[in-house]
């Protein structure tokens, strides 16, 4: 906690206060997403960002979180999350101290995933050459001021509404991020690097920690006109309309 400011104190205790609507889905298939912040020189929180592969036939080249689906040798989703981290970046599971588990949503592709937001006390940006981005499956790993998805720098965001889940839905894009603090895998030191964007569900979630981090809404309009959900409404939505059961938390 030594290199945090007080606006970050102030924030990682909002996020472990918060108290998230309870996990009730009953879903066969689980996953887990690790949301993992570290301070940089300022003090601030930065929140650590993969760019996959761009070998990956499946959202290849796309801005994510480590993450993945629960195995049966993994205690519970944290211990998904971690084990995920671990495999994709090498970020062991003792360098980070989880201070929540958010509402399950639902991805693009129909997939309930429980964020898992933590935080990393011995580490700062200046670590992140520490890690060890796995080639087959991540391209680049960097960090990105959590509050910029509140309140990002001019001309670096946009949006497009489009139609999803019977309602209208705002997608973001955040562009530019990480520029200035990245690792590459091997296989993709040859290139050169102005920044990644973030958008769609990565960005979702980002906007919903930042927005309980620092208790307060975004600077721009976050929902479309007549958007009836945000991300957190989504899981139970999708369970309501597939007719799935609701039992007690995993």
């Amino acid at each position: 906690m030594k290199f945090l400011n007080e606006k970050s104190l102030k924030a990682l205790e909002n996020l472990k206060t918060h108290r998230p609507q309870e996990d009730r889905f009953d879903v066969s298939e689980r996953f887990a997403v690790l949301i993992a912040l570290v301070a940089n020189s300022e003090g601030d929180l930065e929140v650590i960002i993969t760019s996959r592969s761009s070998k990956l036939r499946v959202h290849g080249g796309d801005s994510a979180f480590p993450g993945g689906k629960r195995d049966p040798v993994d205690m519970n989703l944290i211990a998904t999350a971690r084990r995920e981290a671990l495999e994709e970046i090498g970020l062991h599971p003792s360098a980070s101290e989880t201070l929540n588990i958010l509402t399950p949503v639902i991805s693009l592709n129909g997939l309930m995933v429980t964020p898992v937001i933590a935080f990393c006390p011995d580490m700062t940006t200046l670590d992140l050459i520490s890690l060890f981005p796995n080639p087959g499956e991540v391209d680049a790993v960097f960090s990105a001021p959590l509050e910029s998805f509140l309140s990002p720098a001019a001309g670096t965001h946009k949006h497009h509404d489009t139609n999803w889940l019977q309602s209208t839905f705002r997608v973001h894009y955040f562009k530019g991020c990480g520029a200035h603090n990245y690792i590459l895998a091997d296989e993709a030191k040859h290139r050169i690097q102005s920044g990644w964007t973030v958008y769609g569900f990565t960005a979702g979630l980002l906007i919903e920690v930042a927005s309980i981090a620092f208790r307060r809404s975004t600077d721009f309009a976050h929902l479309a006109p007549g958007q009836g959900f945000d991300l957190k409404d989504m899981a139970a939505w999708h369970t309501k309309t597939c007719g799935a059961a609701i039992r007690a938390s995993l």
